[in-house]
């Protein structure tokens, strides 16, 4: 059971939602079908919801945006916010040896590979940051020496070079 503890922030908050969302319309069910004959003033106050739900298209159009959509919003904001990092450092991005400052485990993993925080340094005075995932066979230390691909314009956006 490491998964959840191994998700993203944003993976945690997507899943949570999800689950409240989940058990929510399960419990509203529930309570729906629970015979409440012996209370004529519930039966009325929900057949007054029912009947105003039905003419209500916006409620239920704000339920699956809600419950449904926002989770995965949350999810893959990353993929949103950053499409296409990789392609673009491939076609404007500089080839360069980097040295590593610094190595900070992620907490997530996937296949035996470990997902780290790798700052490095390219030239004196000029550090910055990127995420990747590393084997647990020859695992990345400070002081060692790796080929990355940097846009000379933005060094912030920044990759390891795949051989």
């Amino acid at each position: 059971m490491n998964g959840f503890k191994n998700m993203s922030t944003a993976n945690k908050i997507g899943t949570i939602i999800g689950l409240i969302a989940v058990v929510s319309v399960v419990a509203f069910k529930v309570w729906v079908a629970i015979d409440h004959s012996g209370s004529q003033q519930f039966n009325l106050a929900l057949d007054s919801w029912q009947k105003a739900a039905q003419k209500n298209i916006f409620f239920d159009i704000f339920l699956f945006v809600v419950f449904l959509i926002a989770p995965f919003i949350v999810a893959f904001w990353p993929m949103i916010t950053h499409p296409g990092k990789e392609k673009k450092l491939l076609q404007v991005g500089v080839r360069a040896r980097a040295r590593i400052i610094a190595v900070q485990d992620t907490g997530r993993t996937m296949n035996n590979s470990i997902y780290v925080k790798i700052t490095v340094e390219i030239k004196p005075g000029l550090q910055t940051s990127f995420k990747t995932y590393v084997s647990r066979v020859g695992f990345p230390q400070p002081g060692d020496e790796i080929e990355i691909i940097y846009d000379p314009s933005n060094p912030k956006l920044v990759m390891a070079a795949k051989n």
